[in-house]
């Protein structure tokens, strides 16, 4: 049996969207006689709908919560069939391996690399299954939906991307009282019992619920296809609001010209509705008022 196997993909999460889905895929057309099958993190199936098997990597070894960068693959547990399948004399395995450490190590974060493959040309508009759509609305009990893709960034040097607790809190107490569902779709730190350590305002907590869940991915691609408006901040989950067809307001730091070239420009052919709020020096100067306001000129007639 001819075998096409990709990956497997242990780097990071936005990388993961907005260039190697979209090489895989189109690889995966010219191979359409093989039997497709790819690796990658727990819970991350649906973003590999056009292979065949899809084996996730042993979760003890890497946690989706972490999202830890391991690009080389080392320390990472492999299902046993990976082996089998790599070992295959009829298996062509399609690696990210180098170039991955091109995109991710490249000058300006690798923007040369990523203009020549304009990787999001070869995707497609991200598609979640029934099942997940279907508990979406279960969940957001009729109320229109608005998505919040917030992250709590301990990185050096990262702090100038960080909305305060205080902010986001405020920005969801003023949706609800809108009547909007509010729903919080990054992982939280395990240790937490919510999402912020000031409890999470009533808003639907994705992770809370669902965080060892392998439907995790396909429930956040149902909450984004369903939301009137998403609102994120620094996080590879970004890349979500350049496959999705509905607004989405990206909170930066400054208005830097890498920022615009790079997803205005390079990653988002689709020309879809992302938007943003820059800062003067940092996104914590961006005011909940401007944020509301932006969100609610997008939601038009929502609700009332």
């Amino acid at each position: 049996m001819s075998i096409i196997f990709f990956g497997p993909w242990t780097g990071e999460f936005g990388y993961e969207l907005s260039y190697w889905i979209g090489e895989c895929r189109a690889i995966r057309d010219r191979y359409p006689d093989h039997k497709a099958v790819a690796s990658s993190y727990f819970g991350r199936a649906r973003l590999y709908d056009f292979v065949d098997e899809f084996l996730p990597h042993t979760l003890n070894s890497i946690n989706i919560a972490q999202n830890v960068c391991m690009s080389s693959g080392t320390g990472v547990i492999l299902n046993e069939k990976v082996h089998r399948y790599l070992r295959s004399p009829e298996c062509i395995h399609i690696a990210p391996g180098s170039v991955y450490e091109g995109l991710k190590l490249g000058g300006g974060h690798g923007h040369a690399q990523i203009k020549e493959s304009v990787s999001f040309q070869k995707s497609q508009t991200l598609t979640a299954s029934d099942w997940a759509l279907n508990t979406v609305g279960l969940m957001a009990k009729g109320k229109p939906i608005v998505s919040i893709l917030c992250r709590d960034l301990v990185f050096s040097g990262h702090h100038v991307h960080k909305w305060s607790e205080e902010s986001w809190l405020s920005l969801i107490r003023l949706l609800q009282s809108d009547g909007f569902c509010v729903a919080l779709l990054l992982p939280g730190y395990s240790s937490k019992p919510s999402y912020f350590s000031k409890g999470d305002g009533e808003a639907v907590s994705l992770w809370k619920m669902f965080g060892d869940s392998e439907n995790f991915v396909d429930l956040q691609i149902a909450f984004l296809k369903k939301s009137v408006c998403s609102v994120a901040t620094v996080s590879g989950a970004v890349m979500y609001g350049y496959l999705v067809d509905n607004p989405f307001i990206y909170m930066l730091a400054t208005d830097n010209v890498c920022y615009r070239e790079l997803y205005d420009v390079w990653r988002s052919p689709y020309k879809n509705q992302v938007q943003y709020l820059f800062g003067r020096g940092s996104v914590e100067s961006i005011s909940v008022d401007a944020c509301y306001r932006k969100v609610k000129e997008n939601c038009g007639s929502a609700v009332n």
